[in-house]
C-alpha cells in the first residue's frame, strides 16, 4: 500500500486520542518531555496540516511509511550509548511509557524495553526537521494511523528486547531496571534516550 501526503490528515484523525495526547506531551518542551523534543509547543493541528514530504528511510520498517517536514525543528533526544561514561547509570523501562509493541517475530505483541537516562545539553544535538511515520492500524489494516513522530531522523533503531524478559533476567517486577552503560551495551543497546528524570 502506498501512502500519500494527502492521506496524512485522515491518519491523524484515525489515531487514538489518548495515544496522540501522550505523544504530544512527550515531544513538547516541559516536565513530561522525553526523547526528541520540539523547540516550541506544537499542536495536533500543527502536525496534521504541516507540509509533509515523502522520505525513503531504510530505518522505517514496512508497512510503515515515512514523511518529513522542516516546519518544526528540535533537539534530538537520543545519543550513541558508547559516547557516555561506562559507569553512568541508565534505566531500562517499557518503551513509549508501555505503549510500544514489537510488531513481528517471536516477541510480537510484547512491549520492548528502551534504554533511557538524563542526558546533559552537551550530549544532545539540534535538528531542523521532524519525521512522521504512518501505517496501518493493528486491528484494522485498512485504516491508516500515525505510528509516531519526532524531531530528527528515524535512523536510531532500538534493539527490541521485551521488557518482561529483562524483568525476569534481573529478578524484578519494577518498571525500571537500573544498569550501567557498560551493562546496557552488553545487552545490545546502541542508543540512549533522553528523559527529564529517572
Amino acid at each position: 500500500m502506498t501512502i500519500n501526503v494527502t492521506d496524512i490528515p485522515q491518519a491523524f484523525d484515525n489515531t487514538d486520542a489518548g495515544y496522540m495526547a501522550k505523544s504530544l506531551e512527550q515531544r513538547n518542551p516541559g516536565p513530561k518531555a522525553a526523547g526528541s523534543t520540539f523547540d516550541s509547543a506544537t499542536t495536533f493541528e500543527d502536525l496534521k496540516t504541516a507540509r509533509w514530504e515523502k522520505v525513503n528511510d531504510p530505518a522505517i520498517q514496512a508497512p510503515g511509511q515515512g514523511f518529513t517536514t522542516t516546519q518544526f525543528g528540535g533537539t534530538l533526544g537520543i545519543t550513541e550509548i558508547e559516547t557516555l561514561p561506562m559507569d553512568q547509570i541508565v534505566v531500562l523501562q517499557p518503551a513509549h511509557k508501555g505503549q510500544a509493541k514489537i510488531r513481528e517475530g517471536a516477541n510480537k505483541g510484547k512491549c520492548p524495553a528502551e534504554c533511557a537516562a538524563v542526558l546533559s545539553k552537551g550530549q544532545l544535538k539540534k535538528v531542523d526537521f521532524t519525521t512522521l511515520i504512518v501505517g496501518p492500524d493493528r486491528t484494522d489494516p485498512n485504516k491508516l494511523i500515525v505510528w509516531t513522530f519526532f524531531p530528527g531522523p528515524a535512523a536510531f533503531k532500538f534493539k527490541e528486547i521485551p521488557f518482561e524478559d529483562l524483568q525476569e533476567q534481573y529478578g524484578t517486577t519494577d518498571n525500571q531496571i537500573r544498569v550501567t552503560v557498560e551493562e546496557a551495551i552488553g545487552l545490545g543497546y546502541k542508543f540512549v534516550k533522553h528523559v527529564s528524570e529517572v
